[in-house]
C-alpha cells in the first residue's frame, strides 16, 4: 500500500495495526500437508515509526508465526519517481534456434519479478554428446 502525506514533517508518526486474528481452517477439502502454513493463532501487533526514521532506509518488522515469518516494512518513495513505465525495444538481429526474450522488474522497494521466456528463435538445439 502506498500513503501520501500532506503537511507531514520528521515527528510525523505513522502507525500499523492488526487485530489478532486466526488463520483459518480449510474448508475446501485442503489437506494438512497440502497448507502453506498450518492453522495458528496470530496474535494483535502494533508498529510505530516516525518519519525521520524511515530517511535512514527501510524499516522491517518481523513476527514469528510457528515457522513462518511475516513481515512489514516501510520505506520512503522518491517523490519525483515515476511509478509507472513504458518501453519499446527492437531486437535488430535474426532470431536464432533457441533465443528467447523475457522481461525482470526491479522495483522502487528493491523487489523483482520477472516472467517467463518466450520463445522467439523456435526450438533450441539439443545437445548431442561427442561419439566415442
Amino acid at each position: 500500500m502506498m500513503l501520501e502525506l500532506e503537511g507531514a514533517d520528521i515527528a510525523t508518526e505513522l502507525t500499523v495495526q492488526s487485530a489478532a486474528t486466526r488463520e483459518p481452517d480449510p474448508t475446501d477439502g485442503t489437506t494438512p500437508d497440502m497448507m502453506d502454513r498450518p492453522v495458528a493463532d496470530i496474535p494483535a501487533v502494533r508498529h510505530v515509526v516516525r518519519l525521520a526514521e524511515l530517511k535512514q532506509g527501510m524499516i522491517t518488522f518481523e513476527q514469528a508465526i510457528v515457522q513462518n515469518i511475516d513481515t512489514v516494512q516501510i520505506q520512503l518513495v522518491p517523490g519525483d519517481g515515476a511509478l509507472d513505465r513504458e518501453f519499446t525495444w527492437a531486437d535488430l538481429n535474426q532470431p536464432r534456434d533457441g533465443d528467447y526474450y523475457y522481461l525482470r522488474v526491479t522495483q522502487v522497494d528493491g523487489s523483482m519479478a520477472w516472467t517467463s521466456p518466450f520463445w522467439i528463435g523456435g526450438q533450441a538445439r539439443r545437445y548431442t554428446p561427442p561419439a566415442k
